[in-house]
């Protein structure tokens, strides 16, 4: 399970790090056929041969008892005193093959090995990006067990994720799951190439003094929706709105089909909710997205996400909403999705999706703070504090209800942005983060709809993105 990139994951974090080969159990041939079969159709590079040389350069011969011991071998019995994986509360590799055959994740655990049982120190539920791929699933899993052995060498706490009821495991069948996987992927090629996917596409409803989705938990009925109809060049998602001298703006990721990128646009609405041409304000050689508003010092800052950048990029607004000029990053050398701010107390606080490199962006929370907006931020626990798929990467504003913060985070379970979840935040202190799922939210009634990954409020209206396959303005 990349056993050279966790060494040197440890490693750069100053830890020491021997290592001892075992006999794996051996793997069922299906399986072994099934990973062959994919690689072969799907061009996934196969994981390369252990090289004696490159763990002689990682590894050192122990000189002592360890701290930590992983036991990474997908035995059903794991060395006692050792760490090791649980896949749906079972050690062996097999449960987790079995999960990932029936297209879902298993819900994962670290646990010491001990004569009374596992004794659990951190639990995840990492996110499937291609559920129909053996190969990608058995790498988003190893991901998040990399993140917890790091949390777990930092002496970090991870947050649990959400205990929703769970999938009934049931076994998979990995020849028809490789015939199915390959003629879906054949199927998605053919019609990528002559017309676009379904797409997102922003909604906006006026509140007309109600509660908002975050403070009701659910949805208003059908009808109050206004939907801002895609074009055949682009489509529009992550709405934010601001209101200014009595403008009321909404800010969305443009989607340019011809560049195959984000750009930030606008379009203003009035009090009947009738709006503008969309334009573009900001357009980068990158893509851009979520672009996130606060004010601070007298001035409107954006805080795009642009995470393939790798820095987090910062915007003053010159003239509102149309004239914005670049102020450097608040954070560099990191890529974050959909960062978002939130001042309690004191202090400011950032959530924002993180990954490791090659790893999901859509299961990994990780939490920041910092005395000013721009920084310098400081991660809690150096590293990642939750990972689960359904309650992790953010999806809008906080807002205040009741005197308790709530956060909308996207469950991305069965697929990217599918549903949205409703955070209640229980602790906000330094190295305390936790918070407990108080709703989940389908696509709303009425749309044509396969998900919602943005839920945001102001100026008296509410705003949302859905997936679905909808018809476009020419």
């Amino acid at each position: 399970m990349g056993t050279l990139r966790l060494c040197e994951s440890f490693e750069s974090e100053g830890h020491a790090v021997a290592v001892a080969w075992s006999q794996a159990p051996p793997e069922p041939l299906s399986l072994t056929l099934l990973v062959s079969l994919e690689r072969l159709l799907y061009a996934r590079r196969a994981e390369p041969e252990v090289d004696g040389d490159a763990f002689a350069r990682h590894a050192r011969e122990q000189a002592g008892p360890a701290d930590i011991t992983l036991d990474l071998t997908g035995s059903a019995i794991p060395a006692e005193g050792a760490y090791a994986p649980l896949f749906d509360g079972a050690f062996a590799d097999v449960a987790r093959d079995n999960a990932l055959l029936s297209r879902r994740a298993p819900e994962l655990a670290l646990a010491r090995a001990t004569p009374d049982g596992p004794a659990i120190v951190a639990r995840a539920l990492p996110a499937l990006e291609r559920p129909a791929s053996l190969v990608e699933g058995r790498r988003a899993v190893a991901d998040s067990v990399q993140s917890m052995a790091l949390a777990l060498a930092r002496g970090a706490r991870l947050v649990e994720p959400a205990h929703d009821e769970s999938p009934t495991p049931s076994p998979g069948n990995s020849l028809a799951f490789a015939v199915e996987g390959f003629a879906q992927a054949v199927a998605a090629r053919i019609k990528r190439l002559v017309s676009h996917e379904p797409n997102w596409r922003i909604g906006w409803r006026s509140l007309a003094g109600g509660p908002t989705t975050m403070e009701a938990l659910r949805w208003p009925d059908a009808r109050g929706w206004t939907w801002l109809e895609d074009t055949a060049a682009s489509y529009y998602a992550d709405p934010f709105i601001f209101e200014r001298d009595g403008v009321i703006a909404v800010f969305c990721e443009e989607y340019l089909y011809r560049s195959s990128k984000g750009v930030i646009s606008v379009f203003t609405i009035d009090a009947q909710g009738r709006r503008s041409e969309p334009t573009i304000v900001v357009e980068r050689p990158h893509h851009l997205s979520y672009p996130f508003l606060f004010d601070h010092d007298g001035a409107l800052w954006m805080m795009p996400e642009s995470s393939s950048a790798g820095a987090l990029e910062l915007l003053r607004c010159d003239e509102f909403p149309l004239r914005w000029s670049p102020h450097g990053s608040v954070l560099t050398g990191r890529s974050l999705s959909d960062a978002t701010l939130a001042r309690h107390g004191d202090q400011w606080i950032m959530t924002a999706a993180t990954n490791a490199p090659g790893a999901s962006t859509w299961d990994t929370l990780s939490i920041f703070r910092s005395g000013s907006p721009f920084g310098p931020w400081r991660e809690d626990g150096g590293g990642p504090c939750l990972i689960d798929a359904s309650a992790a990467r953010p999806a809008g504003n906080w807002a205040k209800v009741g005197g308790a913060w709530r956060r909308p985070a996207q469950d991305c379970r069965t697929g990217y942005g599918q549903g949205t979840a409703i955070c209640r935040l229980d602790a906000l202190g330094e190295g305390a983060f936790s918070q407990t799922v108080i709703g989940r939210l389908a696509p709303p009634p009425g749309s044509p709809s396969r998900g919602v990954h943005t839920l945001n409020a102001g100026a008296g209206f509410e705003a949302i993105d859905s997936l679905g396959p909808w018809t476009h303005r020419q």
